[in-house]
């Protein structure tokens, strides 16, 4: 089984968390942006590449928010078993007015209304805990 570890960025701005956008075969889902750290990466020096890479934004990492383990079925061609631990970190734009737009051709920016149900989010816990963390 292959273990990996990811960092995610919890970044409200106005009621409303910034996520990004796929396409699966079913329609869009949404989770929140980051991705695995590369080796002799810390956490934090993991999360602001990934925001500058996938939306070209600089961000300040505040406090650990949420750390979460996860296994599932992945792959691109023939689904493996994978083990997943996410730290999850609160983060503030360091230009709060940034336009946020994805450099990536297979994702979108998009932010999501925390006093809404968060229906198409993943992880599925976060539906609940987020919203709950920001009333």
């Amino acid at each position: 089984m292959k273990q990996l570890i990811r960092v995610a960025a919890v970044l409200v701005r106005e009621g409303r968390v910034l996520v990004h956008e796929a396409q699966r075969q079913d329609g869009p889902y949404f989770a929140l942006p980051g991705g695995h750290l590369e080796p002799g990466e810390t956490t934090r020096a993991c999360l602001a590449r990934e925001l500058r890479e996938e939306f070209a934004i600089k961000v300040s990492i505040g406090r650990l928010l949420f750390v979460a383990e996860g296994m599932y079925l992945g792959g691109r061609r023939t689904p493996k078993p994978k083990q997943e631990v996410v730290f999850y970190y609160l983060a503030t734009l360091l230009d709060p007015s940034a336009r946020v737009v994805s450099q990536e051709p297979k994702i979108k920016a998009a932010w999501l209304r925390l006093d809404r149900p968060l229906a198409d989010l993943f992880p599925t816990w976060l539906r609940n805990e987020l919203p709950r963390s920001w009333s």
